[in-house]
């Protein structure tokens, strides 16, 4: 197992798919910028989709053997904390 530092884009992805829990009112009012028709399609999707992240990111966490969550799945990562090795 490497020690490196992850790449740019596999850093960073952890945080966007946790961003997406913090800040869903700013996403969401992307999707209300949307005209009617097509808000009220991606409305209950994006509900859906903010619900399953939340579980998925955040109580997957505490049942994993290593305590990862979706995003360090999904990027391939592992925290490791310095002196642990």
């Amino acid at each position: 197992m490497s020690t490196l530092p992850a790449p740019v884009g596999q850093g960073a992805f952890p945080h966007l798919a946790v961003s997406f829990v913090f800040y869903n009112g700013l996403y969401g009012s992307l999707v209300a910028l949307l005209p009617s028709k097509a808000s009220m399609a991606v409305g209950p999707v994006f509900l859906l989709t903010l619900i399953w992240a939340f579980f998925a990111c955040f109580l997957l966490i505490p049942m994993h053997p290593l305590k990862r969550g979706l995003h360090d799945l999904a990027a391939g990562s592992v925290v490791v904390y310095k002196g642990a090795l």
